[in-house]
């Protein structure tokens, strides 16, 4: 299924859901084929569920994958991102590099997320350890939150001064 829905050789698919289950090894089994199977699966469910892609996530999970994986994401859940992100109209090109930033920075400067978007610190900085995804949740819930009480404007100015003006 998946091959057809990429427009790619078998053989070819094969060998980036390889590439993908190298990355991802420790959330997934150990057997290759079923590596290979689980992400052909996930990959299958999500384009059949939302407005996205196989080929437009595959592209965001080869780009995002070191950094989600290093975080503790698993494969579906940086393919669920992906479909999500493609299914909003953000290129998978956009969308890995902008994710890349956003987890790269939490990590990196976690307290100054939590201080100005009135995160406990301690909260934000173990959820980034043990459930990233959850961690990423509340980040953006809390800038949702944000947006809505002190403006978008305001929001943006703060999220460009945590990450830098690119």
């Amino acid at each position: 299924m998946v091959a057809s829905a990429t427009d790619q050789s078998m053989e070819k698919v094969a060998t980036s859901f390889g590439k993908i289950a190298n990355v991802f090894k420790g959330s997934l089994g150990d057997d290759a084929y079923t590596k290979i199977g689980a992400i052909g699966s996930a990959f299958d469910k999500l384009a059949d569920d939302m407005a996205a892609t196989v080929p437009g996530m595959l592209n965001f999970v080869n780009r995002m994958g070191g950094v989600a994986s290093s975080m503790g994401l698993t494969v579906d859940q940086t393919a669920a991102l992906a479909a999500v992100l493609e299914s909003v109209g953000l290129p998978a090109e956009r969308g890995a590099t902008a994710m890349n930033n956003v987890m790269l920075n939490l990590m990196k400067n976690s307290k100054s997320f939590a201080d100005a978007l009135a995160i406990d610190a301690e909260t934000l900085a173990s959820a980034l350890k043990e459930k990233p995804v959850e961690a990423l949740q509340m980040v953006l819930k809390a800038m949702e939150e944000l947006g809505n009480t002190k403006g978008q404007d305001e929001l943006l100015r703060g999220m460009e001064d945590l990450m830098g003006k690119g």
